[in-house]
């Protein structure tokens, strides 16, 4: 117990003596005064001694009811205090473990935003290769036309070449008039 809980039930106890006492008034005659003080002090101190053993006993119960809530009252503030060092250390815990995964999921967000620079660039690459090979196609497809003209034109020249020395054999026909 500290200091200063002694002190306030040291107090109290003086209050319960002082109140148990019974003031004294004084007696008109001096023998009758004498006397009547003489029984009235051995009374009073009877009574007295008393009811102030009966409050010490009372006084010293309620001083260990006290003291025995006082200690219960710091064995669970002791309890509470080891309940909320486990609980700041697991919280602790938990926000290193997600401060980690933010982390991680930085890392995870800036490979995927490099991943999806480098696809845009791969797309705008295929995008301009197939532009090229588009206009390659068509150069072709023109080739293709001119010599498929080219080739047409040759045929039916060949064709009207080759018609022509028969126009000039005996007994052939003559188709142009």
């Amino acid at each position: 117990m500290n200091k200063g809980m002694v002190a306030a039930i040291l107090l109290v106890a003086v209050l319960i003596y002082g109140a148990g006492q019974q003031p004294q008034t004084a007696g008109t005659s001096a023998n009758a005064s004498a006397t009547s003080t003489a029984t009235t002090t051995s009374t009073t101190s009877l009574i007295n001694y008393s009811s102030i053993e009966n409050n010490i006993s009372k006084l010293m119960e309620n001083i260990t009811t006290i003291t025995k809530s006082i200690a219960d009252i710091k064995s669970e503030i002791e309890s509470l205090n080891g309940s909320v060092m486990a609980n700041y250390s697991s919280l602790a815990s938990s926000i290193s473990a997600v401060q980690s995964s933010i982390g991680q999921v930085d890392r995870s967000v800036a490979d995927l935003s490099r991943s999806v620079a480098e696809l845009n660039g791969a797309v705008s690459s295929m995008y301009m290769l197939s532009r090229q090979l588009e206009g390659r196609l068509d150069s072709a497809y023109l080739a293709l036309e001119a010599s498929l003209a080219v080739a047409v034109v040759a045929l039916v020249v060949a064709v009207l070449a080759w018609r022509r020395p028969s126009r000039h054999s005996a007994g052939g026909y003559d188709v142009c008039g």
